[in-house]
């Protein structure tokens, strides 16, 4: 009871100091220590980009689920998700599952990210981790209502967006690396969400990569494509885990 009285007088004043400046004490020490927990991220709206690392990199989980949903005229490409997959497996340790959903979802193209929203927030069946199970959310949609170039963009701490009509617009020309370059946007959203940001490399994954969050970059061979995390990067993400 005590704990539920404390919680009680304690919701609004953790939740005002959450949304605070990112340079303040609470932000800076005191709310990474409270996302590491689902409920409390759940509770005080703890939903940035990353605050859910703990869930894929610590030991507290064993399995990565990752649900992916889609608009109906749009197709996730299988390997693409499967090599993915993989990947998430090499980088957490942790055993990784694929859960592709049969909903049919009315398609939108372009859409926004207000109905973006709603839709995940109508059609996600795994809201929140379970029985030693981590989640991360995939939705697939067309092409952003305000920047056709955009192919990828995180959603909250534990999902991403994947404009797939975007991709296989930068790639008609190069198609052979169609399917490289969904999984290098898929691992660069990745990415973020285990708490990587963008860098100034252009070999490196998590470079500000024009075509991904900015302006459309040139595709013309598979050497222009990015599949992997540059050393750099992997020294970063090693400090990340040792820090847990």
């Amino acid at each position: 009871m005590s704990v539920v009285i404390l919680l009680s007088f304690g919701f609004t004043p953790i939740k005002v100091l959450s949304l605070g400046p990112e340079d303040s004490f609470f932000v800076e020490q005191i709310r990474p220590r409270l996302a590491e927990f689902p409920k409390a991220r759940e509770l005080f709206g703890l939903h940035n980009d990353g605050e859910a690392f703990t869930d894929y990199l610590s030991s507290r989980f064993e399995t990565i689920l990752i649900e992916v949903d889609s608009l109906e005229s749009i197709e996730p490409h299988g390997p693409s998700l499967e090599l993915f997959a993989e990947k998430v497996q090499e980088i957490t340790g942790k055993e990784v599952l694929l859960e592709y959903s049969d909903l049919t979802i009315e398609n939108y193209t372009p859409i926004s990210e207000t109905r973006v929203d709603t839709l995940i927030e109508r059609h996600r069946s795994y809201r929140e981790p379970f029985d030693k199970t981590a989640v991360l959310y995939i939705f697939y949609a067309s092409t952003d209502e305000l920047n056709d170039h955009l192919l990828g963009i995180t959603h909250q701490e534990d999902a991403f967006i994947m404009y797939k009509t975007s991709i296989q617009e930068l790639t008609k020309d190069v198609p052979a690396v169609e399917d490289e370059f969904e999984y290098s946007t898929l691992l660069h959203e990745f990415g973020h969400q285990i708490g990587l940001g963008h860098n100034t490399d252009e070999q490196c994954l998590m470079f500000a990569r024009e075509g991904i969050e900015e302006e459309p970059q040139v595709i013309s061979s598979e050497e222009d494509v990015v599949v992997d995390f540059c050393v750099d990067e992997l020294v970063e993400l090693e400090a990340i885990k040792r820090s847990l």
